[in-house]
């Protein structure tokens, strides 16, 4: 009997000391864990440090060259002739000065068989567009969609385009005339001396920057642009480039019978030049040919407009033959 209380007294004590960690009360006491975690410092800050988008003012990449590009009110772009290279990263800096709508398109050639770059600007707009120049492709064409064909166009010479070579003005020699030689008999005849009336110092005033007109003659026998709308006696330089492979000539005359050539310039295949030119003061049109491919349509036009009065002015030299080839002739533009 001892033995049996010995062993029931054992056996409530290891019973006792048991229920004193009930695994059930520890666990109800114990912290619960949160349903949503809490939010971590790393996720905070990688919203916090998202760059914003890039904009005209954002930091630039040192392989990127800006070219800032001016479309102006009287339907130009500045500089007409921009020199790149081959694989180059470059970011047009755009702003059009104008009070209307201009556009920033470039294509692979006057063909506009590829469009690289479109910007549309509305009058007083800014913008930014980057291109990395496109390789095998050769010059590219900039042309504003709405004005092309008034000679707002440009040249975006790639590749060692050498800088267009400045070509003075031609000059008119004038007229030798006939002097009487006189006898060698006769008496001679005293002559008065005339005494000089003093004048004022004439007012010096500042040059007349002559107006650029970029023009290209292409591989599609064709000039880019082909109709030019300019005023009596205006001065103009244009910056003709050869876009083609192959030889043409930029020749200008009075009329479609070529009674009188007023310029004449020659160029092989990729070569440019720039020449300056006063246009005649009397309204009329001239006529833009190319002399080795004039009969397979590489003709235009520039029509010589009276402020105020059209294009409707009768020209002075003689008029268009009907049967010419010239079909750019005489379009009108409102602008």
């Amino acid at each position: 009997m001892p033995r049996f209380f010995t062993a029931v007294t054992i056996l409530l004590l290891i019973i006792a000391a048991c229920g004193g960690s009930d695994p059930t009360a520890t666990t109800a006491s114990g912290p619960q864990p949160s349903a949503t975690p809490a939010p971590t410092i790393a996720s905070t800050a990688q919203e916090t440090n998202t760059p914003p988008p890039p904009t005209a003012t954002a930091a630039v990449p040192d392989d990127v060259r800006l070219i800032p590009v001016t479309l102006t009110s009287d339907l130009s772009f500045k500089p007409g002739f921009i020199d790149v290279t081959a694989g180059e990263k470059v970011r047009f800096v755009l702003k059009n000065e104008a009070g209307f709508f201009h556009t920033f398109t470039i294509a692979t050639s006057s063909g506009k068989k590829k469009i690289l770059v479109d910007v549309p600007l509305n009058g007083g707009e800014e913008n930014t567009v980057d291109l990395t120049i496109p390789e095998g492709t050769g010059d590219l064409y900039l042309f504003c969609k709405p004005h092309e064909f008034a000679g707002m166009v440009a040249m975006i010479v790639v590749d060692g385009g050498t800088t267009p070579a400045f070509t003075p003005t031609p000059t008119l020699q004038p007229t030798p005339t006939r002097t009487a030689v006189p006898d060698a008999t006769a008496s001679p005849v005293p002559t008065a001396t005339l005494t000089p009336v003093p004048t004022t110092a004439p007012t010096a005033s500042a040059p007349v920057e002559p107006r650029i007109i970029p023009l290209a003659t292409t591989g599609n026998l064709t000039f880019s642009p082909n109709v030019i709308e300019v005023s009596p006696g205006e001065k103009v330089r244009f910056l003709v480039r050869n876009t083609a492979s192959f030889f043409h000539t930029f020749t200008i005359a009075t009329s479609t019978n070529k009674s009188e050539i007023l310029l004449d310039v020659p160029l092989n295949g990729g070569e440019s030049t720039s020449i300056e030119m006063t246009m005649p003061e009397e309204a009329g049109e001239l006529y833009i040919f190319c002399r080795p491919h004039e009969g397979l349509g590489m003709v235009g036009s520039i029509t010589v407009v009276v402020a105020g009065s059209g294009s409707q002015s009768e020209p002075t030299s003689t008029p268009v033959d009907s049967t010419s080839t010239n079909s750019a002739g005489g379009s009108n533009y409102d602008y």
